[in-house]
């Protein structure tokens, strides 16, 4: 009966360590689209479309696009999106940081991110890289 009880109080004593130390880190949801005015392989975000300057405009998700998370010159981590567009960070420790998007023809801006709640969300735009 001693061992059992020295055995919970251990469990229960590495338990509340763990939980104590995920007290400030949060997850970074990110959502990866592109708006073009002619249509690209990838899939459609429904009830997207529209128009601008009379010429039809097309949202679209990625699949396979690698974010980067940076801090100062350091990559953290790295994510790719799945087939709707989604690539989440976890377990991201409270902080200012940086996404990088990389995806063939085309580009995105770096986005800027703070991260001082859990589950953060940004978007992150494509332009269709031309030549």
């Amino acid at each position: 009966m001693k061992k059992f009880i020295v055995i919970l109080s251990v469990l229960h004593f590495c338990v509340c360590l763990f939980a104590q130390g995920k007290k400030n880190v949060s997850s970074i949801v990110c959502n990866v689209v592109c708006t073009t005015d002619f249509e690209v392989s990838g899939k459609p975000l429904a009830g997207a479309a529209g128009s601008m300057n009379n010429k039809k405009l097309y949202v679209y998700k990625f699949e396979d696009v690698q974010l980067f998370l940076i801090n100062g010159a350091d990559t953290l981590s790295k994510a790719k999106t799945d087939i709707d567009g989604k690539a989440v960070f976890k377990d991201v420790p409270y902080g200012e940081y940086t996404i990088i998007v990389k995806k063939d023809k085309f580009v995105a801006k770096p986005r800027s991110v703070s991260v001082s709640q859990k589950n953060v969300n940004t978007t992150l735009f494509l332009d269709m890289f031309t030549r």
